[in-house]
């Protein structure tokens, strides 16, 4: 069972933070300049993005009851989040550095990437992206990060703002840590 402490979180922020520089040469030499990333924090936005947390949380509760006992057992993810102990404050710094990364790549720049190919390509390519990277989790953690990212990439898609996924990734990040 992976172990979560304040070291290995923060060694997370150090490479997410690392990796953000280099992610961003790609859509930089694809012609994307700063005003491309859509980046437009509101409060609208935002007070969107606690909703999309709040729907996203409906989704993970439906799919927990649903399917997770056909997918194995639900004492994965309790002993899982038992191996969570980090302070308030790295979870908050870990929540925004992760939440910033995984959006702006998983919705903002893939979504975009694919969309010549249709909804069902670039949300299903951010899909598979996204539940790749979280199949620590187990296959139940990898259903509900799916169902989370089905929520929050059809959201982008439809409304095409990047800020109200980020809050969404950010409170599910900080309520799963704290």
């Amino acid at each position: 069972m992976p172990h979560l402490s304040d070291k290995e979180a923060l060694s997370l922020v150090l490479i997410e933070c690392l990796a953000i520089p280099v992610a961003g040469t790609v859509p930089w030499v694809r012609g994307w300049k700063l005003k491309d990333l859509g980046f437009k924090p509101t409060w609208l936005n935002s007070f969107a993005g606690v909703l999309l947390f709040g729907a996203t949380v409906l989704v993970n509760l439906a799919l927990w009851e649903t399917l997770g006992h056909l997918v194995g057992s639900k004492e994965f993810l309790r002993q899982f989040a038992q191996s969570i102990s980090v302070s308030i404050p790295v979870a908050v710094l870990l929540s925004v550095i992760n939440g910033i990364f995984e959006e702006f790549f998983l919705c903002r720049y893939l979504v975009e990437a694919f969309t010549k190919f249709g909804p069902a390509i670039a949300l299903g390519v951010s899909a598979l992206v996204r539940v790749m990277y979280h199949l620590y989790q187990g296959p139940l953690g990898a259903i509900l990060i799916l169902g989370f990212g089905i929520a929050v990439t059809a959201f982008y898609w439809r409304f095409r703002q990047v800020w109200p996924a980020l809050v969404a990734h950010i409170l599910a990040d900080f309520f799963a840590l704290t």
